[in-house]
């Protein structure tokens, strides 16, 4: 299983920091998944249109996955991948 941390808006959408998800081989497979569990308003916090905002981060055991293979970058059983929707404020 893999444990998905949440952060900023993302935790009053999923109404929890943490949970573990299983069958996922990639990123995206993560993502499709969620985006099914927790709908349109996850989707609004993560995508532009078809593609995932410029600014959101997904890290892989700590690793931005822009450094790996992006949302193709595979995840694997006691995996960690946090992620962090795009937040603005002052």
């Amino acid at each position: 299983m893999v444990t998905v941390r949440y952060y900023a808006t993302l935790r009053p959408i999923t109404k929890r920091k943490e949970e573990t998800i299983d069958g996922v081989k990639t990123v995206s497979d993560l993502l499709e998944k969620l985006n099914e569990e927790y709908g349109e308003d996850f989707r609004k916090q993560m995508y532009d249109g078809q593609s995932l905002f410029k600014n959101v981060i997904i890290l892989v055991n700590g690793n931005n996955i822009t450094t790996i293979k992006g949302l193709d970058t595979e995840i694997k059983n006691d995996d960690r991948v946090d992620l962090f929707p795009p937040v603005a404020g002052g």
